[in-house]
């Protein structure tokens, strides 16, 4: 049954209160891919120098001017160690594939017990007890049957999303041209044209994604059949996928005007105390993310009952 697209956040809503749990595995991948991202890093500063990378950011943050000498000795240091950085560069790149891999499993397991929990609830105006579903036992079952297909749609949409840069970088430089042979009006109008260009290009294809993961997760289809059907959900259903988005929006804007100021006052109640600030920030930190972990499940939740509701009645009873 095609929902609108209140009726898809409601039951996103309901699908989130009955199993509140996934916040918290969400959370937990927050924080797991988020180490794995900077432990990436670490061979590479290692091999550089820690106190290289210090400079650069030092002499870029205390108002001196650009930090030539410092980038000059970066430079340096990069082709004096030619070998090990390329070494460093490779097990970087190996634990960031772990990290997407950890993301993937977690969104497996997410995704698929938020379809379950719509399968559950056949009603469309189900009590919340109908949704509940979760489980650590469909946890792992979601994540053995959806991570590999879900990280190869991770796969697959990074390089679509490098569609943007490439297109961004174009824009970019037909911008400077312009703007060298003095024709600033057509600069400035092809920078914003481009810009506005990419930033729905990146809207576009971030949506299509998280589309096809939950067509993914709520029906039995391959990988290119749920990028099929993502892209002609995105297609037909529009004007419900761009509500959620707004809202989303306006709840992300909201929790920024909450916390821009609570960071203020952190900086100014408690700067004379290292710890104090630092507790401060790790707890404001922890809260955003909660929040944010809370956003993402809900707007999950809301996809995969749009989705759901485009299936037709032959591939819900496969389902």
């Amino acid at each position: 049954m095609r929902l609108t697209a209140i009726d898809s956040l409601q039951r996103g809503l309901t699908n989130l209160l009955a199993n509140w749990q996934l916040v918290i595995m969400h959370f937990a991948q927050t924080l797991l891919v988020s180490l794995l991202l900077v432990a990436g890093v670490v061979p590479i500063v290692l091999v550089l120098g820690v106190g290289t990378f210090r400079a650069v950011l030092g002499t870029g943050f205390d108002g001196g001017g650009p930090p030539l000498d410092a980038l000059d000795d970066l430079m340096a240091r990069m082709v004096e160690s030619t070998g090990p950085l390329l070494l460093a560069t490779l097990a970087a790149l190996c634990v960031w594939t772990v990290a997407l891999l950890v993301f993937a499993y977690f969104q497996a397991g997410i995704f698929g017990v938020l379809a379950e929990a719509e399968r559950k609830s056949a009603l469309p105006r189900a009590p919340r007890v109908a949704f509940r579903s979760f489980s650590f036992a469909l946890f792992r079952r979601s994540t053995d049957e959806f991570t590999w297909r879900f990280f190869w749609l991770v796969n697959l949409f990074m390089v679509i999303a490098s569609i943007p840069m490439v297109v961004f970088g174009g824009v970019v430089m037909m911008a400077v041209g312009l703007a060298t042979r003095e024709s600033l009006g057509a600069a400035f109008a092809t920078g914003c044209l481009g810009g506005a260009a990419v930033v729905l290009l990146a809207v576009a294809s971030s949506l299509w994604w998280q589309l096809a993961m939950a067509a993914a997760a709520s029906g039995p289809l391959g990988l290119w059949q749920a990028v099929g059907r993502g892209w002609s959900v995105l297609l037909r259903r529009m004007g419900a996928v761009l509500v959620l988005v707004l809202l989303a929006i306006v709840v992300g804007i909201t929790m920024a005007v909450v916390f821009v100021p609570l960071g203020l006052v952190i900086e100014v109640v408690v700067r004379d105390s290292l710890w104090g600030y630092v507790t401060a920030q790790v707890a404001m930190t922890f809260c955003q993310s909660l929040l944010s972990a809370v956003l993402s499940v809900a707007f999950a939740g809301a996809l995969v009952a749009l989705v759901r509701g485009e299936i037709s009645t032959e591939e819900i009873q496969m389902a």
